[in-house]
């Protein structure tokens, strides 16, 4: 398989790895910020932003392989990870084959429980089957206070709008992921991870766990749920360049 990169700026490189349903444009206004100091590169796997879709499903590890080879001339790049791409800018930093200088976890997880994969074997049959996926995804992603939000509900309507087919395939690449609780150990670049309190997609006892195992900092946003560039987005900006170091 093949990854695609967009790239806006110059500067120090800034790698961004959006999770699924979310789609490309979910980043934009942290690209249109940080595109005038840094040179900002989004990823984009099959099926999203740019990049073709895939007949195939793929393995969390061929995706993997894929961000890398993509990557190899960004030696030193912050890698900012939302949700599933969360997942991924830690397995990048563990698999060290592109020397990573930090990675921010936004939403993320070094791994899923056997109750969440079952959960999310749950979540591929109701995508599968066409059902409206509205209400499930509001209550999950959105905190309390931004579900009557109208530009909280209009973001999930364009999540939603994408194909089922490339979510399915992402979905599934998760749901059978490596557990990289072990191997975080190796990291030696900086770790931030950074979750609402308020998260139900992914709680902040991951973010707990992967920093007291990788001695990283945690960023809990009071209130906030899993969509923090859209709850918090200030914030979470200022988080990103702290950890660039610039």
């Amino acid at each position: 398989m093949e990854v695609q990169i967009e790239s806006w700026g110059q500067g120090p490189p800034l790698v961004l790895l959006y999770g699924s349903p979310a789609p490309r444009s979910h980043f934009q206004p942290l690209v249109n910020k940080l595109a005038a100091d840094f040179a900002v590169h989004v990823v984009d796997l099959p099926g999203h932003g740019n990049c073709p879709k895939t007949d195939v499903d793929y393995t969390m590890d061929e995706s993997l392989d894929a961000m890398e080879l993509a990557l190899r001339d960004m030696a030193g790049a912050t890698v900012v990870g939302f949700s599933s791409g969360g997942y991924r800018a830690l397995a990048l930093a563990a698999r060290a084959e592109v020397e990573l200088g930090s990675v921010v976890v936004l939403g993320g997880m070094a791994s899923l429980t056997p109750q969440e994969r079952t959960a999310y074997g749950g979540f591929i049959e109701l995508v599968e089957s066409g059902a409206d996926l509205t209400n499930m995804v509001v209550e999950r992603f959105l905190s309390p206070v931004y579900q009557q939000n109208e530009e909280a509900l209009a973001e999930i309507d364009r999540w939603l709008a994408g194909s089922r087919v490339s979510l399915v395939r992402e979905l599934r690449a998760l749901r059978t992921s490596e557990d990289l609780r072990a191997s975080l150990q190796r990291i030696r670049c900086p770790i931030v991870a950074r979750t609402g309190t308020a998260d139900q997609a992914v709680p902040l006892t991951h973010a707990e766990e992967l920093v007291a195992l990788t001695s990283g900092t945690l960023e809990a946003v009071p209130g906030a749920g899993h969509m923090l560039l859209l709850e918090n987005f200030e914030g979470t900006l200022a988080s990103v360049r702290r950890a660039t170091g610039f």
